[in-house]
């Protein structure tokens, strides 16, 4: 049997100029902000779906991807894309895709 997750509606929050879509993410960001520098400006990732490869090219059939936050730690300068989803969404193959999609 196989189930679909339901977002509930989320409550927007702003936080240091930042517009949050949830508490989730505003919980994250609270847990980060020490040792992190974030940006929560939306930068896009335009693909191929054939080959998730990055492209500068929009055209037809090119898709978007836009993470939640780019992260930056404050004494090595590791930077990493992160996507917030709660516990009970477990779309594996969309978050690999996702992945894959970032990594490349």
């Amino acid at each position: 049997m196989s189930t679909t997750f339901q977002y509930l509606p989320a409550k927007p929050i702003s936080y240091r100029g930042c517009l949050l879509h949830s508490t989730l993410e505003l919980k994250y960001i609270l847990t980060i902000e020490d040792d992190y520098e974030f940006l929560r400006e939306y930068c896009s990732i335009y693909y191929d779906p054939k080959t998730c490869l990055p492209t500068s090219y929009i055209k037809e059939g090119i898709l978007k991807y836009t993470p939640d936050f780019i992260i930056r730690h404050r004494t090595n300068n590791e930077a990493y894309l992160v996507e917030i989803k709660p516990a009970g969404f477990d779309d594996t193959t969309y978050l690999q895709s996702h992945q894959v999609i970032a990594e490349n």
